[in-house]
């Protein structure tokens, strides 16, 4: 378990410095793409009620919310002391099934995530993968209306999270 948080916690600092070198946390607040394919977006609340706006957004929007992991409060019970990181999973059961059918090891990439998290000088952002990042990921290219319809999650996620940092 150690391991596995000490692991997270140093892909998050990479991910942290590449968006911070990239302009992350920039006046124009428009979400930024780091290298890896996820968008970044600053947020204008505290980790904790970004986190709650975005799931209030998110259920509102006909998602369900599997689960919620506070990982401040995981590091604390292994005596560390970490800045506020929260993730949510998050699934659309008839979007996610279709694509299970067409490619059974895009599951690695599906339910869609989301993560809220706080810098050292206190700055929130959300960051995410947009469905077309995961579907290029696992080449999923054999199925055109799937393929419409996740490009249509991708809008609505875009909404949910201008709502959430706003």
């Amino acid at each position: 378990m150690k391991y596995k948080l000490r692991l997270f916690i140093c892909l998050f600092i990479m991910n942290t410095c590449f968006s911070w070198a990239f302009g992350m946390f920039s006046d124009d607040n428009e979400p930024k793409t780091s290298l890896d394919g996820s968008m970044s977006i600053q947020s204008k609340h505290t980790v904790p009620d970004t986190m709650d706006q975005f799931e209030k957004a998110i259920r509102s929007e006909g998602f369900r919310v599997l689960e919620r992991i506070d990982y401040q409060r995981i590091a604390s019970l292994a005596g560390e002391s970490i800045s506020p990181i929260e993730v949510i999973r998050f699934t659309k059961p008839g979007v996610l099934v279709p694509i299970l059918i067409v490619k059974p090891i895009a599951s690695l990439g599906f339910p869609m995530e989301a993560a809220v998290w706080a810098d050292k000088e206190g700055n929130t952002a959300l960051t995410w993968f947009p469905t077309m990042s995961i579907v290029k990921k696992y080449e999923i290219t054999d199925a055109p209306l799937l393929l419409k319809h996740l490009e249509n999650i991708d809008e609505v996620l875009a909404k949910v999270v201008r709502e959430a940092v706003n």
